[in-house]
């Protein structure tokens, strides 16, 4: 049921993101066929959440210990009615709680009111599955982070290694994340009109994260530890500059009272994904074994990066100073100078 869950996410992701972009260019065009594709996005995202959050619910009231949120909100002799709100007990869960009521009260909303407020509703659409897809394709980010941090130490320590040489491998691969402000300037400047100045990074991010993880799937971290850390170092140095991306991408797209409840949600899957990463990829190393979680998570990134970012266009953004010594104040006397 797991699994299930983190594929109604996914299946989730990708029609919010449908929906959004469909209702705002319907709105914008006026056309009827983009408008009425936009309104039943928004009833399957709507499907898609509540699957996932009967999966969640279902593994609380089974005792599906080997979910990692379950294990820690909950214990084997909790009463049913705490086993209940223990859905949304951590921050993961209470944020897709509340991605669940977003996905409810915009489907209700476009159930009830759309026959009286029929030039709205596109633009009501659009705005609710924005708002969701940010939430999930944080989920998308926090999966490899999942995986790493979790599924790939828990295998360092069942393959013999000691807990200070997994604890300094995991402290290795945070300190991108320490210094990930540095990446925004590069984000900023460096930047192509037209791939879009946020969704080229998104683009360059993703496939360099699926060949990190890929070119790490041979190597074994028991006899090769360096190595092995040096690759997982650059694949999180590649997630740190995605998440800058995404970051600002949200900043341009969402309006100022949109971009908090965003904010929250996106941290929610974030820390969501977190745990279908480590949880998941160890549950399918036991099914098909650990090299194919290797596969699975880059397959996963692959999938977002065919069906979300590929497909994404970024509205253009300001004009920006050409770049060089010209563009820098009191320059031009020094280059007439020069001369």
């Amino acid at each position: 049921m797991i699994l299930v869950g983190e594929l109604s996410l996914w299946v989730a992701l990708l029609m919010a993101t449908w929906a959004a972009t469909v209702s705002f260019a319907g709105g914008y065009q006026g056309r009827r066929d983009l408008i009425a594709s936009g309104e039943r996005g928004i009833y399957a995202t709507l499907g898609m959440v509540v699957l996932a959050s009967l999966g969640l619910w279902t593994a609380i009231f089974t005792h599906d210990f080997s979910f990692k949120y379950v294990a820690s909100f909950t214990s084997a002799n909790l009463p049913k009615a705490y086993l209940f709100t223990a859905f949304w007990a951590g921050q993961a869960g209470s944020l897709l709680f509340w991605c669940l009521v977003l996905s409810l009260f915009g489907a209700l909303a476009q159930a009830v009111t759309s026959r009286r407020h029929d030039e709205l509703m596109p633009y009501v659409a659009a705005v609710v599955n924005t708002v969701a897809a940010f939430f999930l394709l944080y989920l998308t980010e926090g999966i490899p982070a999942g995986f790493t941090n979790i599924a790939v130490a828990t295998q360092m320590r069942r393959a013999g290694l000691s807990p200070a040489v997994i604890g300094a491998f995991v402290g290795a691969l945070y300190l991108p994340w320490a210094v990930k402000w540095a990446f925004g300037p590069f984000v900023d400047v460096l930047s192509s009109e037209r791939w879009g100045r946020r969704r080229g990074w998104i683009l360059l991010t993703q496939m360099m994260m699926i060949a990190t993880i890929l070119v790490a799937m041979p190597v074994d971290f028991a006899t090769r530890l360096g190595l092995f850390t040096a690759i997982v170092f650059v694949h999180n140095i590649f997630a740190a500059t995605q998440d800058v991306a995404i970051d600002a991408l949200a900043c341009s797209v969402l309006r100022d009272d949109e971009r908090g409840l965003a904010n929250g949600l996106m941290f929610g899957g974030q820390y969501l994904g977190t745990a279908l990463g480590g949880t998941g990829a160890l549950f399918l190393a036991s099914v098909a074994g650990f090299p194919v979680t290797f596969i699975a998570v880059s397959a996963a990134i692959a999938l977002v990066t065919a069906v979300v970012a590929w497909p994404m266009r970024e509205p253009p953004g300001p004009p920006r100073p050409p770049l060089g010594l010209r563009s820098l104040p009191g320059c031009e006397r020094l280059a007439a100078w020069r001369k």
